[in-house]
């Protein structure tokens, strides 16, 4: 099935849109299909998707309104539909809204598709009507449907910026809770890597349990490639309560905590604690291997929720002080020895080490891996690799991807 969420824009081919009407893809928050352009119906579907989640509509495609399914792709007459976007959201909403867009054209170009990705604002509440009506995407009954916003629902978009990062806190503090609990027999300094991504502006849960459920049985099957079976093969052991799915990892080697909520959200606790000859070591092939799995899972399983909008991936390496790593290697040759082998560093300062990058789901390929290799770097820069942290840590990229 193809999921255009999880894909850059300009990637995004009419092949996909083919493949989600013969999938039958319904709409959703995130999603809206239009038989064709209307100048006043965009101005509130922009401004309600701008005001919600944000998401993708599709110029072009007919759905049926019982189901909510796509029917068929009618295409789009209409020429230089883009600056007319353009000038709907620079001219009829405010504050403004920034789209992309771009047609989609099939093989024997007669038919055209619109393509329009709405942004999930950070500066709502989103006007039109000279500034008077806001308009928001709801669900009811499980269908997606844009109405007008109360006094109340105004109100809370106008201060949603800060309560969203203070929900988007409270959940990435929760999750921490619970693998302190599940991970109880760790020692208190044994050297730990998190990972946390959630929603940028968190609302209402986006997954009902259910749905919650059947993405963590059912989606592992589509995760990216490079996935180890062994780790699809731990992810299946899911332990599900109150709106939280988790699973526990414990036995010989590092120890793992891995959860995901109803509300999209996604935390990895590692412990990746050494002691060689009673000395504290860490390496840094599993930090490295660790964080770029947990990414790829994390965003895996957010294009199979269908989710849209912003991610905030905050990582993190705890308990690091006075601990060595050794990391010296010949990658891919008959003479290549363990990474206790060779030149040691010792870390005396720092105790811990924090970093946050926003994506959206279409960035994650070139972004997470550029993200992984800067935090693996600042790691080297802790533990004394001042020359070229960067170098080694595209070096150590090559043996933890062996």
């Amino acid at each position: 099935m193809a999921n255009i969420f999880n894909k850059k824009f300009e990637e995004i081919s009419f092949d996909d849109i083919e493949s989600m009407v013969s999938d039958k893809v319904p709409e959703s928050q995130v999603l809206d299909y239009k038989r064709q352009f209307g100048s006043e119906d965009a101005a509130k579907l922009i401004s309600a998707m701008a005001n919600t989640h944000g998401g993708f509509i599709l110029y072009g495609v007919e759905g049926d309104d019982k189901t909510n399914e796509p029917t068929r792709i009618c295409g789009v007459t209409e020429k230089r539909l883009e600056d007319t976007v353009d000038n709907i959201c620079l001219g009829s909403i405010t504050p403004p809204v920034f789209c992309e867009k771009r047609y989609l054209h099939d093989v024997s170009g007669t038919s055209d598709v619109l393509l329009v990705r709405v942004p999930e604002s950070d500066l709502t509440p989103h006007a039109i009507d000279h500034n008077t009506t806001v308009y928001v995407k709801t669900l009811a009954q499980k269908r997606p449907l844009v109405e007008k916003a109360d006094l109340e629902k105004v109100q809370w978009l106008r201060n949603r910026r800060e309560k969203y990062v203070t929900r988007r806190d409270q959940i990435i503090l929760s999750a921490s809770g619970h693998a302190s609990r599940a991970l109880g027999n760790m020692r208190a300094n044994d050297i730990t890597v998190e990972v946390a991504f959630v929603l940028l502006y968190p609302k209402q849960a986006v997954l009902s349990f259910f749905d919650l459920y059947s993405s963590l049985k059912e989606g592992l099957n589509s995760l990216p490639e490079g996935i180890p079976d062994r780790l699809r093969s731990f992810l299946t052991r899911w332990h599900f309560d109150n709106g939280i799915g988790n699973v526990v990892s414990f036995g010989e080697g590092p120890k793992y905590y891995w959860e995901f909520t109803v509300h999209g959200s996604y935390y990895l606790r590692a412990d990746l604690d050494t002691v060689v000859d009673g000395v504290r070591r860490v390496r840094f092939d599993r930090i490295g291997y660790s964080v770029e799995k947990a990414l790829d899972v994390a965003f895996g399983l957010a294009g199979q929720y269908g989710l849209g909008g912003s991610f905030l991936v905050k990582l993190g390496a705890r308990h690091i002080r006075n601990t060595k790593i050794a990391y010296e290697w010949n990658v891919g040759t008959a003479s290549e020895v363990s990474l206790w082998d060779l030149k040691e560093h010792y870390c005396g300062l720092d105790d811990s080490l924090d970093m946050d990058a926003v994506y959206s789901l279409g960035d994650q390929r070139k972004f997470c891996q550029e993200t992984v290799l800067e935090f693996v770097a600042r790691l080297f820069w802790i533990y004394g690799e001042k020359e070229n942290p960067r170098g080694r840590a595209e070096l150590m990229r090559h043996h933890w991807l062996k």
